[in-house]
């Protein structure tokens, strides 16, 4: 059986560079990739070893947050690029409207157990 592989360092995405916001190095590191929308993808890697990405954005108070729904391992630096690329043409209203979405089907989800 062969090893899962993760792609764990940053890359250029339409010629920017990531900031780097969390350098715990080994542990977890995190940087930013700016959307065109005011979001950002947030892509994080544990250990050396994982990584994942998901669009965030702040709150009101200033924390940090993720959109659950778009959190994805990231195996390789298209993965990256894809999902950074992808989320870049999403306007405001049509990321408002999947977090609605999302939060509408895991209402009924509760609603049925």
């Amino acid at each position: 059986m062969s090893e899962v592989k993760f792609h764990t360092k940053p890359t250029q995405v339409n010629r920017k560079n990531p900031k780097l916001i969390l350098d715990h190095f080994p542990i977890v590191r995190k940087w930013i990739y700016d959307l065109d929308n005011g979001y950002f993808v947030i892509f994080s890697v544990f250990d050396n070893d994982r990584s994942e990405a998901a669009v965030g954005c702040f709150d009101r108070c200033g924390n940090l947050y993720h959109l659950d729904y778009t959190l994805v391992d990231i195996h390789t630096k298209q993965d990256l690029v894809d999902l950074v690329s992808d989320y870049n043409k999403y306007t405001v209203l049509d990321i408002l409207k999947l977090e609605k979405e999302m939060k509408e089907f895991e209402w009924h989800g509760l609603q049925r157990t």
